[in-house]
């Protein structure tokens, strides 16, 4: 709700205030005095025969002594220029004291300074007394109402003016700002009136009202009413509703309610509530809400009232039917084969659940939903049984009758084993077939390669055999049947096979040329009807026993070789075939290596053999491996190592041959293991050129020069046996450099060599 207010200030006293009076030298003394004094008119609210208190400023003195005493005097006159006389009230104070009697008097104030001769009488000022409306209130009230209803309790009895006097009224609110003027419009009526009037207290709340009273004088005196409380009571809060109702009996339209299940529904957030209910269209009071009966719509009225307040709403209920399905179902026209669907389809309604009442011997029955029963039932007893189905179906949340519907399930065939069958040769009287149990008065079809003989048995209980033995190649198997229908095949299918003598000409496929001590496989191949295959290998071949249509042999000795196989059944022995194989010899040699291996010397090993080799594959037991005829090789470190050596003959035969071999680290040899003094006289203490260790390098070079640059020895293949002599002799004495080179190494050492002589 919008209130549309003004602001007006509410006053006892109102009035026109003039300041006059002076700012002079007092009478007698040179201290400047201000004495000023307020001409003013002065609305009373006390009776006339009362005073009432003007208060008027305190005179200061500008210069003077500190802190003066100052008195005061009133004198008063009816007219502005007198005669004056002293007040008969007021006393010696700084503010008037005036009789509410007097109208407009004129007044002047003398201030004396204690002990001076200082004074000072203020200038005349008028003062006019006027007495505010008087307000006869009424009951002091405070209400509380309803949310949605209205009010007059707020008035005022009487207003008196002395004089009388024209006024007016003005109605405020307080609603937690402070009061304020009341607008036109809205909610409120009679604002400047005696009586105000509240069409509606929703949203008020807790407020408060009171009215001003002002006279039509100039000087617009006022008075304010007494304070009246209003307490809004808030209405039940509801919502209107709808509801759809299940037709309580199919195609007649009508249903039941208990109306008193929707107070909750209807009513918000009130616990402490009455409701009654009314029919809308009638509105007449509906005596028992329990038991609400309708046909196809109605609409009802809950006055819903607050048990504690006793504000009361209301709200409407729309209630419509909704009509009840009616289910019908297809159910098959006789029995039903066990083990066959039960297909039942189902109409009137929206949706369909169902249960199941079957008897233990039937399985395949289940609940379920839908609007179609596909159900696998299986009769396990023996004789015909029933299946209840007890359909419920449901429409727009309406629940319909139950319907019934049965299906009746034959016993379901029992498959058993087909057996009999098996193997007959060429020739022979035929062989059973049959059952491995049956049923009684159950007929039993013999079926050959899928097609029915006519030949039938009717089963008794226990084992049963087709007559006439059977000599027909082919896949036998058996159908059961009851009442002509329900066909059921037997577990599985016998064969009859009619065997012959290993028919065709065979032959050994595998290879004709193999090498010496290598195994090949060899197959039978080429005839018919053969289970098993004897072989006979002549003595350059060696292979385990067996009659298997492979053969696995080993060639033992070269030359030529023969087998032969002949193919067997329970039958008879079939043609046999013969193989021819080349047995070649495997590539043999001598494995070479040198007697001594040197850490980080490289060696080159050889196979010395008379055969044509056209691959060689060399292993060296550290990782390396080789495939030239003479490979190089360097070993990284001593040790015990397996060089081996894999040759393949130009006839693919293959033979390997390995030997173990030592691999010692290098000896030492620097720049300090040539001897660097030679005494060239045949005497064998020091007599030779000699290198420490260079036996260990046979592939060495030694070569020594004078000290012009001159080359007196050079020798390959240095075995320390040089002893300085020359052409002419021993060389002569001096400081020569000897040179040494390690061809395996590519090293080269030198020092100076001394040739002493005696």
């Amino acid at each position: 709700m919008n209130l549309h207010v003004k602001i007006r200030c509410a006053l006892t006293v109102v009035g026109l205030i003039l300041f006059f009076g002076s700012q002079s030298f007092a009478q007698g003394c040179g201290t400047i005095i201000t004495n000023r004094i307020m001409a003013t008119t002065y609305c009373f609210a006390g009776p006339v025969s009362t005073q009432s208190t003007i208060f008027q400023p305190e005179a200061t003195v500008v210069n003077g002594p500190t802190s003066p005493s100052i008195e005061y005097s009133w004198e008063f006159s009816l007219t502005p220029s007198g005669p004056f006389r002293p007040s008969p009230i007021t006393a010696s104070t700084q503010h008037l004291i005036i009789s509410n009697q007097l109208p407009t008097s004129y007044w002047r104030r003398k201030v004396v300074l204690v002990g001076t001769s200082c004074s000072h009488t203020s200038d005349v000022v008028a003062i006019t007394m006027e007495p505010v409306p008087v307000i006869t209130n009424g009951p002091v009230r405070s209400e509380s109402v309803c949310a949605g209803s209205g009010t007059q309790f707020v008035e005022l009895p009487a207003v008196t003016t002395t004089p009388a006097t024209p006024f007016s009224l003005q109605w405020q609110i307080d609603d937690g700002v402070g009061f304020h003027d009341i607008s036109p419009g809205g909610v409120f009526t009679g604002e400047n009136s005696q009586r105000l009037n509240i069409r509606d207290v929703t949203g008020l709340g807790d407020v408060r009202f009171q009215c001003v009273v002002t006279n039509t004088t100039p000087n617009a005196c006022m008075s304010k009413s007494a304070i009246y409380s209003l307490h809004e009571l808030p209405k039940p809060e509801t919502t209107s509703l709808m509801r759809d109702l299940c037709e309580e009996r199919a195609i007649t339209g009508t249903a039941q309610i208990d109306l008193q299940t929707l107070e909750a529904e209807v009513t918000l957030s009130l616990p402490d509530r009455a409701v009654v209910w009314h029919d809308k269209q009638t509105n007449v009071l509906i005596n028992d809400p329990a038991h609400f009966q309708i046909v196809n719509t109605a609409t009802v009225r809950a006055v819903v009232s607050n048990t504690t307040t006793g504000c009361e709403t209301s709200a409407e209920v729309t209630l419509n039917i909704k009509p009840k399905p009616l289910a019908m179902a297809t159910s098959p026209a006789s029995a039903i084969c066990s083990g066959s669907t039960a297909d039942l389809e189902i109409s009137g309604g929206e949706q369909f659940v169902w249960i199941v009442n079957s008897p233990p011997e039937v399985t395949g029955a289940k609940p379920g939903e839908g609007e179609v029963i596909h159900d696998v039932l299986v009769n396990t007893g023996a004789t015909t049984m029933t299946v209840f189905y007890i359909i419920t179906p449901t429409e727009n949340g309406c629940t319909g009758d139950d319907l019934p519907v049965d299906v009746e399930v034959l016993p379901a065939l029992r498959a058993y084993d087909v057996t009999g069958g098996g193997s007959l040769c060429e020739g022979d009287v035929g062989v059973v077939v049959g059952l491995s149990d049956s049923q009684p008065n159950i007929n039993y079809a013999l079926h050959f390669n899928g097609t029915n003989t006519g030949t039938v048995v009717q089963g008794r209980g226990g084992p049963l055999a087709f007559p006439f033995p059977v000599n027909h190649a082919g896949e036998y198997t058996a159908v059961g049947t009851i009442v002509g229908k329900c066909e059921t095949p037997m577990t599985g299918t016998v064969a009859v096979v009619v065997n012959t003598t290993p028919q065709g000409t065979g032959a050994i496929i595998g290879e004709s040329d193999i090498c010496e001590g290598t195994s090949a496989s060899y197959a039978a191949s080429g005839w018919t009807n053969a289970d098993n295959y004897r072989w006979t290998l002549s003595p350059e071949l060696s292979g385990a026993s067996a009659d298997a249509e492979q053969k696995e042999v080993m060639a033992d000795v070269p030359g030529t070789a023969t087998m032969i196989v002949e193919p067997h059944n329970p039958c008879g022995t079939g043609r046999p075939a013969q193989k021819s194989i080349t047995i070649n010899p495997k590539p043999t040699g001598t494995l070479v290596a040198p007697e001594k291996i040197y850490v980080g010397t490289p060696f080159i090993p050889t196979f010395e053999t008379t055969a044509a080799i056209a691959q060689w594959q060399w292993t060296f037991g550290d990782g390396d491996v080789a495939q030239q005829s003479q490979p190089e090789k360097t070993y990284a470190q001593p040790g015990q190592y397996t060089l081996s050596v894999n040759v393949t003959d130009n006839r693919e035969c293959t033979e390997t041959t390995d030997t173990e071999i030592a691999v010692e680290e290098a000896p030492l040899l620097n720049v300090y293991s040539i001897k660097n003094v030679i005494t060239a006289n045949g005497d064998p203490e020091n007599g030779f050129l000699f290198v420490e260790n260079l036996d260990k390098f046979p592939a060495n070079e030694v070569v020594l020069i004078n000290r012009w640059g001159g080359e007196v020895f050079r020798q390959r293949h240095y075995a320390n046996d040089w002893d300085a002599r020359g052409s002419n002799g021993f060389l002569p004495a001096g400081n020569y450099v000897c040179i040494v080179r390690l061809t395996e190494r590519g090293q080269t050492f030198s020092r100076t060599v001394t040739i002493v002589r005696d």
